[in-house]
């Protein structure tokens, strides 16, 4: 399959060009920056994604595009800048990707998508543990952009049919255990530091799988999956440590009992055949 990879020269792009090539697919890389490293026959074109024309001219004669281009987070940018740019860049995607006659459209969308992580107003979950079902209440510009992310997806299926996938990941460990290993070693020794994103987390090599199984996949329409690890990234059970981070919840958290995590990637099982491999224990 020929497949176009927005955000290609990105920390999570690059491992998911590497599991396409892996496995045979011919890959563009279009981005705003050259990648580090290209692999042998992999294209790359310079551009960004608010650029239709731009994105009209790399898509064509492609079958699939993955859309991982974004601003990453609220930290850097003023947040009217956040949301331009990621509501903008994935209806253009969108927009060049349907009028081409495209058969696949997979886009990131994020754990925050829910709102929990990044709310000024903290909110406890409606349920645990959370899965595609969980309410989206984003209260800030980025999360904001992944929910508009996802209805832009489900839009464009319903004008064109075009097959729309949204994945959404969670914190990541990206496939380095030698200069990760202290990152994730402090968060094991001060679980506090992972209590906003509820102790989910994902490597970067299990969430390549899963954008290529997604585009790879023939009998979806629109659709939306979490790609999580098996467990959390904590040494305890989260039925005790969620409960001392967040009053209130010891009757939700109490089957979350091992290392069972607070996200879970049931649906993506289910439907793609996703399977992580890949755990922090790895890393430690």
């Amino acid at each position: 399959m020929r497949v176009v990879v927005t955000g290609g020269a990105g920390r999570i792009g690059r491992w998911v060009v590497r599991e396409l090539v892996g496995r045979g697919h011919d890959v563009t890389i279009f981005d705003r920056v050259p990648p580090s490293e290209l692999p042998g026959g992999v294209e790359y074109k310079l551009g960004e994604c608010e650029d239709l024309g731009g994105l009209y001219d790399v898509l064509r004669g492609h079958e699939a595009v993955i859309h991982l281009a974004a601003i990453p987070s609220n930290r850097v940018h003023p947040y009217p800048t956040v949301f331009r740019t990621n509501v903008v860049s994935t209806y253009h995607v969108g927009e060049a990707a349907g009028r081409l006659g495209l058969k696949k459209l997979v886009a990131a969308s994020s754990i925050n998508a829910l709102g929990l992580t990044m709310a000024e107003r903290p909110f406890d979950p409606a349920y645990l543990p959370i899965d595609e079902d969980h309410p989206r209440l984003p209260q800030d510009a980025y999360s904001l952009t992944k929910l508009i992310d996802e209805e832009i997806l489900g839009a464009l299926h319903r004008r064109t049919g075009l097959q729309t996938i949204a994945i959404r990941p969670p914190l990541m460990l990206y496939g380095d255990p030698a200069s990760e290993r202290a990152a994730v070693q402090d968060r094991l020794d001060h679980p506090e530091r992972s209590a906003r994103v509820f102790w989910v987390y994902c490597d970067v090599r299990d969430l390549a799988q899963g954008f290529r199984l997604a585009v790879e996949d023939t009998t979806l329409g629109n659709e939306t999956f979490f790609t999580t690890a098996d467990d959390a990234l904590a040494r305890e059970p989260l039925a005790t440590l969620l409960p001392r981070h967040f009053p209130g919840l010891e009757e939700m958290a109490q089957g979350l009992t091992g290392t069972s995590p607070a996200v879970v990637s049931t649906k993506a099982k289910r439907l793609l055949g996703y399977q992580p491999r890949y755990s922090w224990r790895d890393y430690v």
